[in-house]
């Protein structure tokens, strides 16, 4: 889901936690948001996949952008 609507979904409550995780099998760090329903979902790039942040201060600056307060930040 691109930040767009992401932050469309977090403004109607649908969002609950923002999560940045190591990117499996890459150099880089993911965006994930979690929906009440407990699903991850990764923020991705506007022409699609997954967007890969290289350093983790970009990622939550993103979640920040989006509205998250609290980012957890998971090292492995």
């Amino acid at each position: 889901m691109q930040e767009k609507e992401i932050k469309i979904r977090f403004d109607a409550g649908d969002l609950k936690a923002a999560s940045v995780v190591k990117a499996p099998l890459e150099n880089g760090w993911n965006l994930l948001v979690t929906d009440k329903n407990k699903l991850a979902i990764p923020v991705e790039r506007k022409r699609g996949g997954i967007r890969l942040f290289k350093m983790i201060d970009a990622a939550c600056s993103t979640a920040r952008e989006i509205g998250f307060v609290d980012i957890n930040v998971k090292m492995s």
